[in-house]
């Protein structure tokens, strides 16, 4: 009984250890990944050499860091988009719901085409539908970019973008933003306090989550 009792602590300590060193390894990575993305939005790479590095490898690559490589060229000058539209692509082939890649490319495909396109749509709502109400400045930027190209957007995408408009108000307590945004969108024609009435969220805090 005494040699079973032994042979048990030994093996719940082994457990353990494999378990803590799983998870100290699981923490480098995490902290690595960390370390390159502020590398990158710090400027201290090459973004043009490593996004063809990494659009020529077929080797796994963080997702977060392909979205901030992405963003990264989209911002300088003279950059292709084509390579950030690459990043994002390869971002949602190893993990499909990511909204902020699908926000970028909807901003890169409609800058290209200088207007919202079928595509560019789409991907608005596939980040309406992977983060509803989870970040902030997403939600600020949905709307702000349904204001701005109010014609070409659909009327249910104005509704959701309206939806997050009500959490912006009544959770984040926004009221700064809410009110230019208001106005841009006054000025533009646009029925903004109508449109705040039509929606109701009934949402609860818990299912919002964190920024």
């Amino acid at each position: 009984m005494k040699r079973l009792d032994y042979l048990f602590v030994q093996s719940t300590r082994l457990v353990f250890m494999g378990f803590f060193i799983c998870m100290a390894i699981f923490a480098l990575d995490i902290r690595s990944d960390e370390q390159r993305i502020e590398r990158i939005q710090n400027g201290q790479v090459d973004a043009m050499s490593l996004a063809d590095t990494m659009l020529g490898s077929g080797e796994a690559t963080s997702p977060r860091e392909l979205i901030a490589l992405a963003e990264q060229i989209s911002q300088e000058t003279g950059a292709k988009d084509a390579r950030a539209n690459g990043l994002l692509s390869r971002a949602l082939e190893i993990e499909p719901r990511l909204p902020s890649a699908h926000a970028q490319l909807t901003y890169l495909q409609t800058k290209q085409a200088g207007r919202p396109t079928e595509s560019a749509i789409e991907h608005l709502e596939a980040s309406f539908w992977d983060c509803p109400y989870c970040n902030q400045d997403l939600l600020r930027w949905r709307l702000a970019y349904v204001i701005m190209h109010w014609r070409y957007i659909p009327e249910e995408v104005r509704l959701q973008a309206f939806a997050g408009a009500d959490v912006l108000r009544w959770w984040y307590l926004d009221y700064e933003f809410l009110d230019q945004i208001r106005k841009e969108a006054i000025s533009k024609g646009i029925a903004f306090n109508a449109y705040q009435r039509k929606i109701y969220t009934p949402v609860r805090p818990s299912e919002i989550g964190q920024n």
